[in-house]
């Protein structure tokens, strides 16, 4: 006897549950975060905050990242701090725009770029929570490409699942203190045969979730007769919290999420290394 038509939708419904549910899922500890790995895809990094995959062809990527997101500004913000990460030089073709995506709200984007190999079309897409989070998917490709990519990063952005994320009140309570971080004079990227420019930088943690930074340029001149001098300085100052390994600054001057390391004495903080002052 043939399945009522009602039957049918209901094991049709039933059958896509399940291939959903057999999907492998990247998680973003911390900020209690995951997200579908497509077919044919693979996780290539995931540094609890953000995560890069790659296709099987290597001609396409996609980065996820999870971060405090709130507005189109908040989420511009990740955007350009992705793009610079990736050392992409974007331009618009389509601005970010309010839509809906698997019952949330969400903002997407078109932009378009050039890499060594040639044009590289980006297509974003931000899903935001109801906890004060979102989840920012970027597709990069080739021009051939970009549709299917855009493809993938709604896919992505649809299966996303997010709860509240969860601070790190030891590592809150862990930097307080000072940190210096100061780079050898041969490592500066100033540095020529008539003196050396090196940026000095350093964080005040309370441990109660208030920071201050400092930053500066120290010139040295060869055979000047004069000692090192400051060329340059800048500072901003604000609240911080810690959510697993990321240090998420909310300054006067930007805001700024950074993934970090606390090892004793020594502190990672995007990729710079300082150390804590007596």
């Amino acid at each position: 006897m043939p399945l009522c038509a009602s039957a049918a939708l209901a094991l049709l419904l039933l059958g896509n549950a399940a291939r959903r549910a057999q999907e492998p899922r990247e998680r973003l500890p911390g900020w209690n975060a995951s997200f579908v790995v497509p077919p044919g895809w693979r996780v290539l990094q995931n540094s609890g905050r953000a995560a890069a995959l790659g296709d099987v062809t290597e001609s396409s990527a996609v980065f996820v990242a999870a971060s405090f997101l709130a507005t189109t500004a908040d989420a511009a913000d990740e955007l350009r701090a992705v793009f610079e990460d990736l050392h992409y030089d974007a331009t618009p073709v389509q601005a970010l725009t309010d839509t809906t995506i698997a019952g949330r709200r969400a903002l997407v984007a078109h932009y378009r770029g050039a890499s060594q190999a040639g044009p590289v079309e980006a297509r974003a897409a931000v899903v935001f929570t109801t906890h004060g989070t979102g989840v920012t998917v970027l597709g990069l490709a080739g021009g051939d490409r970009s549709g299917a990519v855009a493809a993938l990063v709604a896919r992505v952005a649809a299966s996303v699942d997010a709860a509240a994320p969860v601070t790190n009140t030891a590592w809150i309570t862990g930097l307080a203190g000072q940190w210096q971080h100061i780079p050898p004079a041969s490592a500066a990227r100033d540095s020529g045969a008539a003196g050396t420019a090196v940026v000095e930088e350093s964080f005040q943690f309370d441990g109660r979730e208030r920071f201050a930074w400092h930053s500066r340029t120290v010139v040295t001149v060869r055979g000047a007769g004069t000692g090192p001098f400051t060329a340059a300085g800048a500072s901003d100052s604000g609240g911080y919290s810690v959510v697993g390994n990321t240090l998420v600054l909310r300054g006067q001057a930007r805001r700024r999420v950074l993934d970090i390391g606390l090892n004793g004495e020594q502190l990672s903080i995007g990729g710079r290394v300082f150390r804590r002052k007596a």
